[in-house]
């Protein structure tokens, strides 16, 4: 979608399942970075609409199709 995305594989039976990209929901014109997975959930960090990085989640539940920005304190004005 933009620079860096977010992509996905599935390990299943001993074998990884074809890369895929997120969905455009996730992934920005942005650049996604220094993603991580904390209990199922997907923490990334992109630039906001302010021009600053911030972290935001995607959900496990709906296979990490929607995100929203953490709020303060862990993102600020």
């Amino acid at each position: 979608m933009g620079g860096f995305d977010l992509y996905r594989m599935h390990w299943k039976e001993g074998l990884w399942s074809e890369v895929a990209q997120l969905q455009p929901s996730v992934n920005s014109a942005e650049d996604e970075l220094f993603c991580s997975v904390w209990k199922g959930d997907l923490y990334f960090s992109t630039k906001s609409q302010m021009g600053d990085w911030d972290i935001f989640k995607s959900p496990r539940e709906g296979a990490w199709t929607m995100k929203w920005q953490l709020e303060a304190p862990i993102n600020s004005d």
